[in-house]
Order: structure tokens, then sequence, then C-alpha cells
């Protein structure tokens, strides 16, 4: 539902709510080390965004007001905002298996 506020993803950041579509946001790769599907945000410049005001449900207040709440928003007994939470926060974790992609 939150889903990540950065990268757009989430019931709570869907603009399509707000009449903009956009297209072309991530890409997902398989990582060759766990053979799982893993997102990454394109560069902006990349994406496709179309408004298209037909599809608007909410008014820019209301977005607005959401999305400063968001914002505000940290994970229960830690600092970590709702949208970060999946990510290990602890001093001394291993860092991620990821691949480096050029």
């Amino acid at each position: 539902m939150h889903g990540n506020r950065e990268r757009g993803t989430g019931l709570l950041n869907n603009e399509l709510y707000i009449g903009t579509s956009i297209w072309n946001r991530l890409t997902y790769d398989k990582d060759p080390m766990t053979g799982k599907r893993v997102s990454r945000l394109n560069p902006k410049q990349d994406w496709v965004i179309r408004d298209v005001p037909e599809l608007r449900i909410i008014d820019d207040a209301l977005w607005a007001a959401v999305r400063q709440r968001q914002g505000a928003l940290v994970s229960k007994g830690t600092t970590v905002p709702v949208w970060d939470r999946r990510r290990p926060h602890r001093p001394g974790a291993a860092p991620s298996r990821r691949s480096s992609h050029a």
C-alpha cells in the first residue's frame, strides 16, 4: 500500500490518480546470483509522461496532503521512513549482493 515514495510505487504513490500516466519508470533485471527479479529505477529523462485528465480521481490539494503525511510517517519503533522499511538499517548489516550494471 505505502510502496516507495521516491520510486513512485504503491497505492499511495500512483500518479494516475492525479491524471498523470508514467511509463518506463522501472526496468526489471534478473540477479545472476539469486535468480530473482530486481527492479531498477530508470533515469527520469527516459520516462514517458503523459497527462490523462479524464483519469484523475483526486484533486491536487488531497494529493499534496497525502504526500506530506506520508513523508512524516516512520516505521514503528524506528526512525526509518515507512517506504524504506524493507532495507536493512542495522549498523554492521551485511550489504546486499546486487550485481553491478553499467
